[in-house]
């Protein structure tokens, strides 16, 4: 997949949108803190067997006999308990997580940055980059002076390339308020990714119990990271969102089935059934990242669905529950399957009482046309989504 922002060339994209900005831009700022914050729990309780019956028989739609129906659901616990037990010991340990922060003005000092890290609560032997959560928040710097107005927040996923930059441009051209209102865009680096990488290691690897336990750290970290955002005071703690891309959006759709505590949630090209997606994407494209990822690893189709199957956002979507969804869909998507991964994570989704709003564009996997078309097509209408029913701050913020 080519990077979604890889024709985005910063001034010419701040002149076709109207802006007065130089998003090259940046001001030091002399503000590196500490900050500690509570670890809470996981918002919804644990999901029954019954219920990860249920998943598995949808993602595999009924075809699986019992033995194999049992060995999923085991392995499914097994990632689930990891899950709990991981967030429950921590808090048992010591809920207060530290976190340091440094600031910048962006964009003219139209946007402010703050890196924020704090430990994982995953950790590798040595000094990994992967045991360092870290996140770029892009907070608007307009807010006017004695007004409380606090802004719809996202947590954004990236694609799968390592070029996590990129996204983080996307970031701050929303967070500039492209839309006349503005909203705190969120970029995680997660593990294996930007400063969290360390060269020869994958997030995706053919290793498989290594790839589940990367996703597991993705959860943890997004959880923990949600906790922090909702300790600082421009953010609106009842409107922050989980959103991702590609890779961000298929994980995104696990994540946020686990965290329930995001008011929405939005995917650009994701679906469920992990195992076809990986085969249509090493199928189709022999030579990518993800095809290299999977050499040597002699599995076909069912095979690896059975291995995945722990981690598929079908096997888990049941857990969304009148909650917010945003699915933008591509007709010509040679990755994502429509009738494999679209529609049977839809017709969940809106069975469980989910208010689910889905787009279909005349695109590819990977967004095509200029850096406008992008942001137009894909980019604008997850901006849309993420500040729907939020007051402007003209409204709140009256001189």
């Amino acid at each position: 997949m080519k990077p979604l922002f890889a024709q985005l060339l910063l001034a010419p994209l701040s002149l076709a949108l109207g802006l007065t900005l130089t998003l090259s831009a940046s001001f030091a700022l002399a503000k590196n803190r500490t900050l500690d914050f509570e670890l809470k729990p996981l918002p919804t309780a644990q999901s029954s067997e019954a219920q990860i019956r249920q998943g598995l028989m949808q993602l595999y739609r009924g075809n699986i006999d019992e033995d194999r129906l049992t060995q999923t659901i085991t392995k499914a616990e097994e990632f689930q308990n990891f899950i709990y037990d991981s967030i429950e010991n921590q808090i048992h340990t010591n809920k207060l997580i530290r976190a340091e922060t440094s600031e910048r003005y962006l964009t003219g000092r139209f946007v402010k940055e703050t890196t924020v890290r704090f430990p994982s609560l995953i950790q590798r032997d040595g000094d990994h980059p992967a045991n360092t959560v870290v996140a770029r928040i892009y907070e608007p710097t307009g807010r006017p002076s004695g007004c409380d107005y606090q802004y719809p927040t996202s947590i954004f996923l990236h694609h799968i390339l390592n070029q996590v930059p990129q996204i983080e441009t996307a970031a701050k051209v929303m967070s500039a308020g492209v839309l006349n209102q503005s909203a705190i865009m969120v970029v995680l680096h997660m593990p294996h990714y930007g400063e969290r990488r360390l060269e020869g290691d994958e997030f995706l690897t053919n290793d498989l119990s290594t790839f589940k336990r990367n996703v597991a750290q993705l959860v943890l970290d997004v959880h923990v990271l949600r906790n922090l955002l909702e300790t600082r005071d421009k953010v609106n703690p009842d409107k922050i969102s989980l959103t991702g891309i590609s890779l961000g959006s298929v994980m995104g759709i696990t994540v946020g089935a686990f965290d329930q505590g995001f008011e929405s949630y939005g995917n650009l090209v994701g679906g469920g059934d992990m195992a076809n997606i990986l085969f249509n994407r090493a199928s189709t494209r022999p030579d990518s990242e993800v095809a290299v990822a999977l050499q040597g690893l002699d599995l076909d189709e069912d095979s690896m669905r059975d291995e995945l199957a722990a981690i598929d956002p079908i096997t888990w979507s049941h857990r969304y529950q009148n909650k917010s969804v945003f699915m933008l869909s591509a007709s010509r998507d040679d990755i994502i399957s429509y009738d494999a991964s679209v529609t049977p994570l839809l017709g969940i989704l809106q069975e469980n009482g989910n208010q689910v709003r889905h787009r279909v564009n005349d695109d590819t996997h990977s967004p095509s046309g200029s850096a406008l078309d992008k942001f137009r097509n894909s980019f604008r209408p997850l901006m849309k989504f993420i500040v729907d029913g939020s007051p402007s701050m003209n409204r709140v913020c009256r001189p």
